[in-house]
């Protein structure tokens, strides 16, 4: 579904703070917050495609705790 809803060169935005902080309501099974290795693992990540700009991300605390990572359409592709 994703991959219909972008352009051919478009990006998926994923942003998670890695560390939920109180207030946040979870749901009743849970929470699943991804980093950048489950990511990886999900997409079958290579170095190629962080070479090529597909996969990036950017920590903008610098600690770890909030990330953005934008993965490009071409990686929903299950042959990349």
């Amino acid at each position: 579904m994703i991959n219909r809803a972008l352009s051919d060169n478009g990006f998926l935005l994923i942003v998670e703070d890695q560390r939920i902080p109180v207030g946040e309501k979870a749901h009743k099974n849970g929470f699943l917050v991804l980093d950048t290795a489950h990511l990886r693992t999900l997409f079958s990540i290579k170095e190629a495609d962080v070479a090529a700009g597909l996969f990036t991300f950017h920590d903008a605390r610098g600690d770890g705790r909030l990330k953005a990572h934008l993965i490009n359409r071409a990686l929903f592709r299950t042959n990349h």
